[in-house]
């Protein structure tokens, strides 16, 4: 459908907008064009809308370099196995992926600000993902029971990690950024094989319930030198872990300062560590 008749810009839309199934008519693997003709002009795709295709029969799709954003559900439970979020692309819909059960890799756009909830919700081959240094949040339930999930690099910057983000996922070891200043309820529940926890916050804040809760009994919480004491005041933080040892280097080492005297001579000239500078 058009979206704007001043820019020229249309959005893919879900069928069943105009009467059709969607069911019978997004099969198999699919390419999205940059341009579409209408009545003599040519419109840039811009936009896939909410839903556009929502359980539909799609195992592969090609994304032009023209997309700007993807809506809420746009992909939700398709046969979809990898797929290119291209750069273009700045804003990704709420549960976009979720209950893609064939999905297993995907490449996202470096222009995202955020995850957003359940958007790989229930994904349980997705294995091969990374997530951009320009995204700051990641939403709730965003990669919950990704149980092929075995690593992922949360980025410097990330400030806000949702409830049950990483719930029940297949994740052996974590680093958590000295960017992160909120982590919801739940957000690691349930990830029986997480080892290695690697907070980088030197100063540690209240944190959701049971945000570590079931993980691994003999998991190990690495903490900046120097903040033992002042992560355990902060239980959540501290209880599910069966070791806490604080052998990350520290973000914010001490400086060393100096005080240098300059003595004036009184005849043009300055005493400085011995030596005799001349104005």
């Amino acid at each position: 459908k058009i979206t704007s008749e001043t820019n020229r810009e249309i959005c893919v839309t879900n069928p069943t907008d105009l009467g059709l199934d969607r069911l019978e008519i997004y099969i198999g693997a699919w390419s999205i064009p940059s341009t579409v003709s209408y009545n003599g002009i040519n419109y840039t795709v811009s936009s896939i809308d909410h839903q556009a295709f929502t359980s539909c029969r799609l195992t592969s799709i090609s994304l032009p370099n023209t997309l700007v954003t993807i809506g809420d559900e746009a992909f939700c439970s398709t046969y979809i196995e990898t797929i290119i979020i291209p750069n273009s692309v700045n804003s990704i819909g709420k549960s976009v992926f979720s209950n893609c059960h064939s999905l297993r890799s995907i490449s996202l756009s470096s222009q995202l600000s955020s995850i957003p909830d359940g958007a790989f919700g229930s994904c349980e081959l997705l294995s091969d993902i990374t997530i951009p240094n320009s995204v700051t949040s990641i939403g709730q339930i965003a990669f919950y029971g990704c149980e092929n999930l075995k690593s992922i690099n949360i980025p410097d910057g990330i400030k806000t990690i949702g409830g049950s983000a990483f719930n029940k996922t297949g994740l052996s070891s974590v680093s958590i950024p000295s960017s992160v200043n909120r982590i919801d309820y739940s957000a690691f529940y349930g990830c029986q094989h997480l080892e290695n926890v690697y907070s980088y916050v030197f100063n540690p804040f209240n944190i959701g319930d049971g945000v570590f809760k079931g993980i691994s009994s003999t998991a190990t919480l690495h903490l900046p030198q120097g903040t033992t004491s002042q992560y355990q005041e902060y239980p959540e933080w501290t209880q599910y872990f069966s070791a806490i040892v604080d052998d990350l280097a520290n973000p914010n080492p001490p400086v060393t300062t100096y005080t240098l005297s300059i003595r004036s001579t009184g005849n043009g000239t300055a005493n400085y560590g011995g030596s005799a500078i001349r104005g």
